[in-house]
């Protein structure tokens, strides 16, 4: 009789096993658990620190006479200045 008890558990366990993990990806409970803690918003920042890294790089590399030149100074659109040392 507890043989049968045990192993109805166990079969039990495996089938609500199995559906939380299926509720766990099909819900993103990992980028609930990423929002919480704040990873997601580090992941970001450095995506974006990057990608406007990659931006000002190529900024420079665009021709001079693309923009108005001031001096040693490089004036864009959004009135940045930007160093062409």
């Amino acid at each position: 009789m507890y043989k049968i008890m045990f192993y109805v558990g166990l079969v039990g366990a495996i089938i609500f096993l199995g559906f939380s993990v299926i509720l766990f990806v099909r819900n993103n409970v990992a980028k609930l658990i990423g929002d919480i803690t704040g990873w997601n918003a580090q992941r970001a920042k450095k995506k974006f620190d990057k990608v406007r890294e990659e931006e000002a790089t190529a900024l420079l590399s665009v021709p001079v006479g693309f923009f108005e030149v001031e001096e040693s100074f490089i004036v864009t659109h959004t009135e940045e200045r930007i160093d062409i040392e």
